[in-house]
């Protein structure tokens, strides 16, 4: 991001903070969960895989913001792609985790039906509420950087790159290096 819009910058990084503690803590607690079910026959292959999964998708989101951490120069499209791709991870974690309170199987439950009925109404209560994470964390950064990236003409569909101007510059040809001279 240029100089010139160091506020919005400084916004980004310190939402990358929060969506570091909103990601962090399920990460290791699921791979902890991951590790404890490799060792222990307690757990079912949905239990491990629904673990292994949602550890995989918060990883993603704390290494992509790690890597956007170590490029502090990156381009407008480039940090947008990361916001969408973090948003994704967060719907992706979401989603599983609504399914798995509508729809997970109960097959060693210890409590009367009636009772199990009542627990998955308020799980499936919990993980509507737990939209407001994506919704107020993830979703304003990915928009807010494709509002920029489209605005400066870096991404597809944006009024430059539509009016055949290049990322790479208005005078570039094929004999023009990728990387510049």
């Amino acid at each position: 991001m240029p100089d010139g819009d160091l506020t919005g910058q400084v916004l980004l990084t310190r939402a990358w903070l929060f969506q570091l503690v909103a990601a962090v803590p399920i990460f290791l607690a699921l791979g902890w969960w991951v590790f404890d079910s490799f060792f222990w026959s307690w757990s079912s292959i949905y239990t491990l895989c629904s673990a292994l999964f949602n550890c995989l998708f918060a990883g993603g989101i704390v290494f992509i913001i790690l890597v956007q951490r170590q490029l502090p120069g990156a381009s407008k499209s480039l940090t947008s792609y990361f916001e969408i791709g973090k948003s994704v991870l967060a719907t992706a974690m979401w989603i599983w985790l609504l399914c798995d309170a509508v729809y997970h199987p109960r097959h060693y439950s210890y409590y009367p039906p009636d009772v199990e009925k009542e627990y998955q109404k308020r799980k499936i209560v919990f993980s509507v509420i737990a939209l407001v994470i994506p919704i107020v964390i993830f979703y304003p950064t990915a928009i807010y950087t494709t509002y920029l990236a489209r605005k400066a003409g870096e991404l597809p569909g944006s009024a430059r790159v539509a009016d055949g101007g290049s990322e790479r510059g208005e005078g570039s040809n094929e004999q023009t290096p990728l990387l510049g001279a």
